[in-house]
């Protein structure tokens, strides 16, 4: 039987001889909630072995967990206020298109007018458009990176009375097959990008069962297109802007205008009100002062 050592051997040699070095790299903390996973995990196991007749006691029932509120978060996310939204889509659309003609060399290094095929610039503005369609989709229905990534173009139904995206069960979290619907603004960015998508074929056009998306932008894309839009990624004191932030701007959206929290944990898909009310909620764009202000007056 291999011991541990031996596992990681074998790990080692099949990275690479790149790979091999005399240096150990610095143990990372561990975050609260990865720490409270480990202790559940751990604990776990102790029951399991005294109900296959292992041993008679849980010897492993003291471990300590995190959890609940004193889970502390390695980085908080935040929302996006409309206003850095809409920066943040036209970014989107115009950095592609925007960086190719980007001269590099020269004394007009940084300038606009570098000279580019017609067939690199309809690439660059297929990809911003894309960029544009994936940010807005996540802003309007809250959709999961892995969800966007696998959304197929027979799960969108854009062309009913009530447009709705019908997700597989495959592809979600908790693997449900939910219904999401869909605001006007994003059923007609769909529909053109779906428009897009069908010029550049020479057949009928993308077919059911074919991606929505062809490339999901990264973590390295993303950013620059935050910084393109003149919007920070991280605030002191406020907390970052990932990707999954945009999941977090779509319940807030819908809680500043004034949804019922019951319709805004069923479009967020939650399994409890919980989650949409304290972990997906920046009550920094919330109108509390408008709400305050237009009280009734004592009349004293």
């Amino acid at each position: 039987m291999y011991s541990i050592k031996g596992f990681a051997a074998i790990e080692n040699l099949m990275m690479g001889p790149r790979r091999f070095s005399t240096r150990k790299a610095a143990p990372v903390p561990l975050s609260d909630r990865t720490k409270s996973n480990y202790g559940v995990r751990v604990r776990s196991f102790g029951k399991w072995l005294v109900k296959v007749g292992r041993t008679q006691h849980n010897r492993l029932a003291g471990v300590d967990t995190v959890g609940g509120s004193a889970i502390e978060p390695r980085h908080t996310r935040r929302a996006l206020a409309v206003s850095d939204v809409t920066k943040l889509l036209d970014a989107a659309e115009r950095r592609p298109v925007a960086e190719m003609l980007t001269i590099r060399r020269g004394k007009r290094a940084g300038q606009q007018g570098a000279k580019v095929s017609a067939e690199n610039l309809a690439r660059a503005q297929h990809s911003g458009l894309e960029r544009k369609t994936i940010y807005m989709l996540a802003v309007w229905t809250g959709l999961r990176r892995s969800e966007i990534k696998s959304l197929q173009w027979g799960d969108c139904h854009c062309g009913v009375q009530k447009p709705f995206i019908q997700l597989r069960a495959v592809a979600t979290k908790n693997r449900k097959a939910d219904r999401v619907p869909l605001h006007s603004e994003i059923t007609q960015q769909l529909t053109e990008w779906r428009q897009r998508c069908t010029q550049l074929r020479a057949d009928a056009g993308p077919q059911q069962h074919e991606l929505v998306f062809e490339h999901l932008p990264s973590m390295v894309t993303y950013k620059s297109d935050l910084k393109f839009a003149g919007v920070a990624y991280k605030v002191e004191g406020k907390g970052v802007v990932d990707f999954h932030s945009l999941r977090k701007t779509c319940s807030t959206r819908m809680a500043a205008a004034d949804l019922p929290a019951r319709i805004r944990q069923s479009a967020m898909r939650h399994s409890t009100p919980g989650l949409t009310e304290t972990t997906y909620m920046d009550e920094d764009h919330l109108p509390v002062y408008e709400h305050v202000a237009g009280m009734e007056r004592l009349g004293a």
